[in-house]
């Protein structure tokens, strides 16, 4: 933290172990103080300055058509509070942040990370943001009534004015200026895949045995299905088709996965009303048009050596083994995981489809489905 003036900066700032800074020797003027935070435990990513009450901060800062005041410093209210931590459940006023972030620079950080991969999904620990409290006024002297010399300054033990020692009544103090950090709105973007649809057709065409899973999660009985242990969710576990070897020569098995994506994102507005004052400002329904997206622009999927991707299926591709080793070593999509990376190496299909791509505010999902066929015999879970 540093405490700037027009003309420089001053560094003899002291840090107590009670969460409490100081700054002592400095002459009158117009003042801001910067704090400048992020670290492995608060990366700024993921944390920002907490928000200020609209009216006493744009009174703070003289904007927005408020008269400034240049002694916010000396809220009375903030002083009754000094020293204690504020109870809830006394009914307290909340004793808000005095500083905000440099909102260019947070757009800055926010626009370095706009693609998420292995290789990018970690926080860089070692990125910084100012956060800069409006300017205030230091006057040469604090005491407002009449001042005389021998008033101002303790006396020595022989009855004369020690002029190093002035009363802390006419001291400046700056005793309540707060800086808060929190948590942003949370981003994240869930995949989930399921089997939607098996069925064994023969090889004449004849669909002899069919099991299917609704929107809800049921699943439709069939001659020919036997039903295995439950699942972990208390669900129907595997399932097995039993079916007469004279018939099922030639049989196929086709298999229709749903993959859903879902945007399961906290709300957030970017916009810098909504970021500084909170819910209430910039988060209007013509506010949406800054709401933060997500979009799953690439999925990549394998499939067992004994499935392969149908024909029919326009909307999923297999990638190519040059394809595929050129994830591995210079795309980052694959970096950091090298179990995924082994086990990759001995599939026969690793998928892909940009279908999915579509941008998802909070709340919103896209759904799409992979068509598979199986010529072997082989257990599948349900």
């Amino acid at each position: 933290m540093i405490a700037k003036i027009s003309n420089g900066y001053l560094q003899n700032i002291q840090h107590g172990s009670d969460g409490n800074y100081s700054m002592s020797g400095f002459i009158p003027g117009e003042y801001e103080v910067v704090y400048t935070w992020g670290n492995e435990e608060y990366p700024v990513q993921k944390y920002k300055s907490t928000i200020v009450y609209k009216d006493s901060y744009d009174t703070k800062a003289g904007i927005n058509g408020k008269t400034k005041d240049d002694k916010w410093y000396e809220d009375k209210f903030k002083q009754k509070y000094i020293g204690q931590e504020w109870d809830q459940t006394k009914k307290q006023e909340i004793r808000t942040s005095d500083a905000v972030d440099n909102y260019e620079e947070r757009e800055s950080i926010d626009g370095e990370k706009t693609i998420i991969t292995n290789a990018t999904s970690k926080n860089d620990e070692s990125i910084k943001i100012n956060s800069t409290t409006p300017t205030f006024k230091i006057d040469i002297e604090s005491y407002e009534g009449s001042l005389k010399t021998e008033e101002e300054f303790s006396k020595k033990w022989n009855g004369t004015i020690d002029f190093t020692k002035r009363k802390d009544e006419y001291k400046n103090k700056v005793k309540s200026i707060d800086f808060g950090i929190a948590l942003r709105p949370q981003q994240r973007l869930a995949l989930e895949k399921q089997i939607k649809r098996a069925r064994i057709l023969l090889a004449n065409g004849f669909e002899l045995a069919k099991v299917e899973r609704d929107a809800e999660g049921n699943i439709t009985d069939s001659p020919y299905v036997v039903y295995l242990d439950e699942n972990s969710s208390g669900g129907r576990g595997q399932i097995k088709f039993e079916v007469d070897s004279e018939i099922i020569q030639g049989a196929r098995l086709d298999i229709v996965y749903q993959f859903v994506v879902s945007n399961l994102s906290e709300k957030d507005y970017r916009n810098k009303q909504f970021y500084n004052y909170g819910k209430g400002y910039g988060d209007k329904k013509s506010d949406e048009i800054t709401m933060p997206t997500l979009d799953a622009k690439q999925v990549i999927d394998y499939l067992d050596n004994n499935i392969l991707l149908s024909e029919k299926d326009e909307k999923w591709s297999v990638i190519d083994k040059n394809k595929l080793q050129k994830m591995r070593t210079e795309e980052g999509l694959l970096e950091n995981n090298n179990d995924m990376k082994t086990f990759l190496e001995k599939c026969n299909s690793v998928i892909t489809t940009g279908e999915l791509s579509k941008k998802l505010k909070p709340g919103d999902t896209n759904a799409i489905e992979l068509n598979c066929v199986c010529h072997e015999k082989v257990d599948y879970n349900v």
